[in-house]
């Protein structure tokens, strides 16, 4: 089953409350206690006992659930309650074919107000057509837990209800979860590894020579590395450690040694004496 309501009813308490000991039934002439005027219609359907309301004088009706003024299987008319004669809400419904042959009951009133549970009253002469032309084009749904079957009552309470559907939506729900986590791990991962060749080969070692000459052209600084290990070593005694290195690894080669210095025009050649 679909509809706003019917999703909603999913998170609907299942708790029920014990009523009987301030119910009394109503005399047999219809009449309403305490409301002068009023009298009561025997309107199953979307419960077993439902009655609604009736007043000649001024043929107001309180449908109560026998229908609803909004379009309670729609998300847009059970948010924007626009007026609508529909069908009672689908989830609790218990047997559409009495259900029907309520609704098709108080049409033969012609109200002219028309309160229900659901909705906002409805007020005018247009109320009996647009009920009339309900009950005559009034539909269940077409799936639901008592579409084909109905469920079975007496004085003592339910006495059967058909099998419920199966309910695809913890399943679904239970995989878009897993496939939001699945997404988000392949993204953090991804962003953890560190960038390799695109061969495949691991990256050739970097020499001594390879190195120095890095140094001396100024590919490399003499401060790299120096993020990772500040929280470790002040930057004074970094950068010392960084000049301390660099001279040992200058005095450590020969004493002259060749060095390209590539320039805008051409390539020189020059000699770098270290002391």
């Amino acid at each position: 089953m679909g509809g706003a309501m019917a999703f909603l009813s999913r998170f609907f308490p299942s708790r029920t409350n014990n009523i009987s000991e301030v119910l009394r039934d109503l005399p047999d002439s219809d009449e309403v206690p305490g409301a002068e005027g009023w009298q009561a219609v025997f309107t199953p359907g979307h419960a077993p006992g439902h009655v609604s309301f009736w007043r000649a004088v001024d043929r107001a009706l309180v449908a109560g659930d026998a229908m609803a003024t909004a379009d309670l299987d729609s998300w847009y008319g059970l948010i924007g309650q626009k007026q609508k004669i529909s069908r009672p809400a689908s989830p609790f419904t218990f047997d559409w074919g009495k259900a029907r042959h309520s609704v098709r009951l108080l049409a033969d009133l012609k109200p002219t107000v028309l309160a229900c549970g659901h909705g906002e009253p409805m007020v005018g002469e247009h109320v009996a057509s647009e009920l009339e032309a309900f009950a005559n084009t009034f539909t269940p749904p077409e799936h639901g837990r008592y579409v084909e079957t109905p469920a079975k009552t007496n004085d003592t309470g339910v006495v059967f209800e058909p099998p419920a559907p199966p309910d695809h939506l913890p399943k679904i729900a239970a995989g878009l979860v897993a496939g939001a986590f699945l997404i988000a791990g392949l993204f953090f991962s991804k962003r953890g590894k560190r960038s390799v060749p695109s061969s495949g080969t691991s990256p050739a070692p970097v020499t001594f020579s390879g190195k120095l000459s890095k140094l001396v052209h100024g590919e490399l600084s003499p401060l790299a590395g120096f993020s990772a290990r500040r929280r470790r070593l002040g930057w004074r005694q970094l950068l010392k450690n960084r000049i301390t290195s660099t001279a040992a690894i200058l005095r450590s080669r020969s004493e002259s040694e060749l060095v390209h210095r590539p320039s805008d025009s051409s390539m020189r050649c020059s000699f770098v004496r270290f002391p």
